[in-house]
């Protein structure tokens, strides 16, 4: 009888599936259930396996029904990030949904920071993460002929964000958000790219479950070298 050899990549999925539910309370896009339910969405479609899809429909649910209990707004552990990845989802069509109705109380949430006295403006905990947000969201909603977040938020975080690249000019992807930001309020529909390799750190650490550095980032990329292989 021949031992069955897996793949590195079956490895991996199988791994990231046994134990997908082992931190139920973290969420977060970028070392939580949100990088997961990505990966594992992507991963179904291409290798055309619905069983692995339903499992990424049971850590969406999970999510779903305490996404009003998260606390925290930033893009790798919070709202933005949650945000963030149900905008990747429908616009690419791995579900339905109303975006600008399903978010509409973490808009609130997030509303309530005053970004024209945010200092953290890094991706995982600040101003860029936000943004990130921001952007997917007003593409969504622009397609949809809807609308989101206030007058008034829009304009200060256009203010804050201008601030930021009048001062430091050198930083080319404030100065590439800002100028997208500017169009998503302007309202084109198809001004921000979900590139989410960005988010994924190419160091691989096998202990972690998440996108960010852990075995759902290296199973996405693992994914993207195969379907650019057969382009």
């Amino acid at each position: 009888m021949k031992t069955r050899i897996f793949t590195n990549e079956e490895k991996l999925l199988n791994h990231l599936v046994l134990h997908s539910n082992d931190m139920p309370s973290a969420l977060g896009l970028l070392n939580g259930q949100m990088g997961i339910v990505i990966v594992l969405a992507h991963y179904a479609r291409v290798r055309k396996q619905h069983q692995i899809e339903r499992v990424s429909e049971l850590l969406l649910e999970n999510i779903l029904k305490r996404l009003t209990k998260t606390v925290s707004i930033d893009f790798a552990d919070g709202l933005c990030g949650i945000g963030w990845g149900l905008e990747y989802l429908i616009q690419n069509d791995y579900m339905k949904g109303n975006s600008a109705e399903l978010l509409q109380e973490v808009d609130a949430k997030i509303m309530e920071h005053d970004v024209l006295r945010i200092q953290d403006t890094s991706l995982d905990t600040g101003l860029e993460g936000t943004l990130h947000y921001v952007l997917a969201h007003l593409q969504g909603a622009n397609r949809a002929g809807q609308r989101v977040f206030d007058k008034d938020y829009l304009e200060n975080l256009v203010t804050r964000v201008r601030q930021l690249c009048i001062n430091n000019q050198k930083n080319q992807d404030f100065q590439n958000l800002f100028a997208k930001l500017i169009e998503g309020i302007n309202g084109s529909e198809n001004f921000y790219g979900f590139q989410l390799l960005r988010f994924i750190k190419p160091k691989y650490n096998p202990k972690f479950l998440t996108l960010k550095e852990g075995t759902a980032g290296q199973l996405e990329l693992l994914i993207n070298r195969t379907v650019e292989q057969s382009l």
